[in-house]
């Protein structure tokens, strides 16, 4: 360590090769078990090829005659005691080979050495003798010596390389800067990504058995970074069992598509696995488990045949032990940032079902600051295999362990069971009330068969949605979706309302609503929705998945184009008749018509349920004017949120990384000019209709079938107050919050989803708000050629430009509040919008 700090791995090297031609990871895991170890202040250097040959001096005689056989069939390729031959030539320009060996280089311990021209797939000419045929010129380009200099060929220490499937023409740097799924760009995202995690280069590696030799995994650890390496040396598909019980309750996210991969338990991890199929995977605790509360046998021991009376006995440990926690990890449970200081059971109702029973608990928080919340907990209890079942399957269900009559009993969210889940249907169905032991509240189903026709039958299978969302879903024969409320609210839902609404007017682009499920307080005949059931619509998914596909395939468009150094478009002035064909060439080739096409029926779809909230005699839905001192309520409003969040920036800026606590500094230094630019919404009148709107619109709330989308989700912006969420606005306040999720999409693809590099996201920050400035236009366009006529926008442009700025903020000042509360990790994407409000500013 006093001398050499940092030496090839040679003996690794040559078991790499070995490994994936035997298809098994023996030789790899046995070499590195064997490595000494070394100094923290040494590394070894790794690596696949050199400037040497591929030395086979530190294997057995028996892996050496192996070596030569299947990599060096020509004897002409064989030196010294190795192989003159460059990466892509030694695996037969097999382009899955060459990812595979070197996704494993960077997957293992140690500093990864790449030899140059392996990152383009560079071909070699053993016949120059020595070991020459390795280090031929550099393939820059299609040009004269390959780019690599303009003096005579004949004057070249080493002629370029010809060979028709490795020819410098094809194979070359300048090709493969043009073509983001070239050899050279894969190189570029895996090294990118592995500069992320420090585990790659100074955590531990541990194996972990897969019951299958061709599938090699080892977990690297660096404090509380854990990354699950999974590689198939197989050219088949292969299943392997991993044990990773040490990571119980974690879950994996793979990290170039951050896909979430299912909760690890303790039983085997099952993973399937393609032809030379790799994975790097990084473990996270998962934030909404619960370590389930086992208390000593004395305290949670029940001798009873009622296991309710759980909450008669140990009501008190419950109250303040037990629920208060429990509810902070449910993404439901809407005050996370509040602090408790009381929790209350207020009221319990029975169900007594086929084969199980459940409790539905009103749960009454009192904070230190701030109004008393109540939430509705169904419960109930079970045993055996069943309760393991739940365990693992829902381990955020499960509430807390106890005994009864000497078994061991799990109480979990009822939600969970499956004879709830059916219960719950046939009260909607069947029209049925449910009244309290002590007769103060009625659970009251209403189902709207007479208004609609369906097949209500054959409902036998049901099963709780995984998706993140601030509400519980379950989903009956893909037929019909019930949409559970856990807060109580002392107001009917907006939801069932809109929902119920657009449905009567026939609006074809919304799940239809087919009844709810409602409490009725019978001392204050208050009326709160306990949930709604509405038409399954079948779909690949929302709209912002398919959001960020595209944007994705946009940059990777910009990327290709980077050489060419196009200039930046100029962004078109007008709002409401900027479209896909009038664009620059430019902007349409890298657009692309399919998603303008895609935002413009957006804003078709999104002006026409404007236009069905518009025409009305319902008192809750009749259109309204707007006045000087509605504008004046709204300038308070929006000032007021600003100047709250930056407020709550200010107490939390402390504990940002130092590039967030930047940004928030900016944005809290600037508070003056955001409500100077708000300000100037009492320099006008503005003349449109005050309607319902949707008031929670973004891409999110959009189901999309691969032709048309399906608004959904009219519950409004859930941290603020019911009453405030059934207001009439105007119908901008949709347009903003559309226009800004676009904008939201692309900063995630840039900040939040890896899959560009620092240096590319750099220069594809200005690229991201042409495309977000263009697309919204598209969006707008299609909304108001629909709403022409209608008074749901003003005819002025500079008007809705002002209007829209003040909303903007609103908004972004709204997402601030919303990630410090619930997502601390994705704060950094409303910053950035704040930021580059305030630059824009500037600039004009």
């Amino acid at each position: 360590g006093d001398e050499c700090h940092m030496a090839f791995h040679f003996p690794l090297m040559p078991r790499m090769y070995i490994a994936l031609q035997m298809e098994d990871a023996f030789p790899i895991v046995d070499m590195l078990e064997q490595t000494p170890e070394i100094p923290e202040t040494c590394q070894w250097a790794t690596f696949l090829r050199n400037h040497d040959e591929l030395t086979l001096e530190m294997v057995t005689d028996e892996e050496r005659d192996y070596m030569y056989r299947v990599y060096a069939r020509d004897p002409k390729a064989r030196i010294n005691m190795g192989i003159r031959r460059r990466l892509a030539p030694l695996l037969n320009n097999n382009r899955r080979k060459i990812e595979l060996l070197n996704f494993l280089l960077f997957s293992l311990p140690g500093t990864p050495i790449i030899y140059y021209g392996d990152e383009i797939g560079m071909g070699d000419n053993y016949y120059l003798g020595d070991r020459n045929g390795v280090r031929t010129p550099m393939q820059w380009n299609s040009d004269k010596n390959a780019g690599f200099s303009k003096v005579n060929p004949q004057q070249l220490y080493l002629p370029v390389i010809i060979d028709p499937e490795y020819h410098y023409e094809t194979v070359n740097v300048e090709n493969q800067e043009k073509n983001l799924s070239s050899l050279l760009w894969w190189m570029r995202r895996i090294i990118a990504m592995r500069k992320k995690y420090k585990a790659f280069g100074r955590g531990s590696i541990k194996f972990i058995h897969s019951g299958n030799s061709k599938i090699l995994s080892f977990i690297r650890s660096y404090n509380n970074e854990h990354l699950l390496v999974i590689i198939n040396l197989s050219r088949f598909t292969q299943v392997g069992f991993l044990n990773l019980s040490e990571f119980y309750g974690y879950i994996p996210f793979e990290l170039f598509g951050q896909q979430k991969f299912p909760i690890i338990t303790e039983q085997e991890y099952t993973i399937t696995m393609g032809p030379y199929d790799h994975f790097w995977l990084e473990l996270q605790p998962d934030k909404k488990s619960l370590e389930i509360k086992t208390q000593s046998p004395e305290v949670f021991r029940l001798k009873s045949n009622a296991w309710q009376e759980i909450f008669n006995i140990y009501r008190e440990y419950i109250e303040k032990e037990i629920m208060p926690d429990y509810l902070m990890t449910g993404r439901w449970f809407r005050a996370k940032t509040k602090k408790i200081n009381r929790c209350q059971i207020s009221e319990k109702m029975f169900f007594k079902l086929e084969s199980s029973q459940v409790s539905l608990l009103f749960i009454t928080l009192y904070y230190t600051e701030g109004e008393a919340e109540t939430y509705c907990l169904p419960c109930t209890c079970t045993q055996g295999v069943y309760a393991e079942r739940i365990k693992e399957q829902y381990t955020s269900a499960v509430i807390l362990k106890f005994f009864l009559n000497e078994q061991e009993c799990i109480l979990y969210d009822a939600f969970y069971d499956s004879n709830f889940q059916a219960y719950l249907f046939s009260l909607i169905k069947d029209s049925q009330n449910l009244i309290s032991e002590n007769q103060l509240i009625t659970l009251k189903g209403e189902c709207f068969k007479s208004e609609l026709k369906t097949n209500w039958d054959n409902i036998i299978s049901s099963q709780i949605l995984k998706t993140e969302q601030s509400n519980t879903s379950i989903l009956f024969e893909n037929r019909f979706f019930l949409k559970a409320f856990r807060k109580v609210e002392n107001d009917i839902n907006p939801e069932m309302e809109m929902n119920k609404f657009l449905t009567l007017k026939q609006f074809k682009n919304i799940p239809r609503f087919f009844g709810s499920i409602t409490f009725k307080d019978e001392e204050t005949n208050i009326s709160s929705v306990f949930g709604i059931l509405q038409e399954f619509i079948p779909s690949q998914g929302d709209a912002w998945t398919l959001t960020l596909n595209e944007i994705k395939l946009y940059f990777e468009r910009v990327l290709a184009r980077k050489n060419e150094n196009p200039a930046l478009p100029s962004i078109p002035t007008s709002f409401y008749q900027c479209g896909y064909s009038s664009s620059p060439e430019l902007i349409q080739n890298l657009i692309g018509s399919f998603y303008a096409e895609r935002a413009k029926l957006l804003g078709i779809h999104t002006a026409e349920m404007h236009i069905s909230l518009l025409d009305s005699t319902d008192a809750a839905f009749s259109m309204e004017e707007f006045n000087l001192l509605y504008q004046r309520s709204i300038y308070q409003s929006i000032r007021v949120s600003v100047r709250k969040t930056i407020s709550s920036l200010s107490d939390k800026i402390k504990s940002f990384d130092p590039n967030i606590r930047i940004l928030a500094e900016n944005i809290i230094n600037n508070e003056k000019i955001f409500l100077a630019k708000i300000k100037k919404l009492l320099d006008i009148k503005i003349d449109c209709f005050r309607i319902r709107i949707h008031g929670d619109y973004h891409l999110g709330q959009l189901l999309y079938n691969g032709k048309d989308f399906y608004i959904i989700d009219f519950e409004g912006e859930p941290l603020r107050p019911i009453g405030e969420r059934k207001l009439k606005k105007t119908a901008i306040r949709d347009i903003v919050g559309m226009v800004r999720s676009f904008q939201y999409a692309v900063y995630h693809t840039l900040y939040k989803s890896s899959t560009f590099r620092e240096e590319d996201i750099v220069y594809l920050k200005n690229w991201g708000g042409v495309w977000y400035e263009y697309i919204f236009r598209y969006f707008i366009r299609g909304y108001f050629q629909k709403a022409t006529n209608t008074q749901l926008l003003p005819e002025s442009e500079e008007q809705f430009a002002l209007i829209m700025e003040a909303f903007l903020i609103d908004k972004l000042f709204y997402e601030i509040n919303y990630e410090l509360n619930n997502r601390m990790d994705w704060i950094i994407i409303p910053l950035k919008g704040l930021t580059d409000l305030i630059e824009k500013g500037k600039k004009s």
